[in-house]
């Protein structure tokens, strides 16, 4: 018997050992690679919608700041002026301190 077989098969079943470690060696960066890009895609996808959203929030916030501003500011006069006028004596008094004090303000404003 030659001792040529065996070494030919032995040399046939490490190239073959060896081209299975290279597929899976392949496979796995390709598999690595394609989870990568998915991720990617996953961040990409986040970031546009963050970039909406924020959008879409700082126009609403001009808005509902203006609003509830106007709201809190409505219910502080109707307070202020039903309690002020609840006697002639007191809204007199108070219109007379109320118009010295925009006065006041605005001469302090123009200089």
């Amino acid at each position: 018997m030659s001792i040529i077989a065996p070494v030919t098969s032995t040399i046939g079943s490490v190239l073959g050992a060896i081209s299975t470690a290279a597929n899976s060696t392949s496979r796995t960066i390709t598999t690595a690679a394609t989870g990568l890009d998915m991720l990617d895609a996953y961040i990409q996808k986040a970031k546009r919608k963050q970039v909406i959203d924020i959008a879409e929030e700082m126009e609403n916030y001009g808005v509902n700041t203006a609003l509830e501003g106007a709201a809190a500011q409505q219910r502080r006069e109707e307070a202020i002026l039903r309690e002020m006028h609840s006697d002639p004596i007191r809204k007199q008094h108070f219109d007379q301190i109320h118009a010295r004090i925009v006065l006041a303000i605005e001469n302090a404003t123009k200089a």
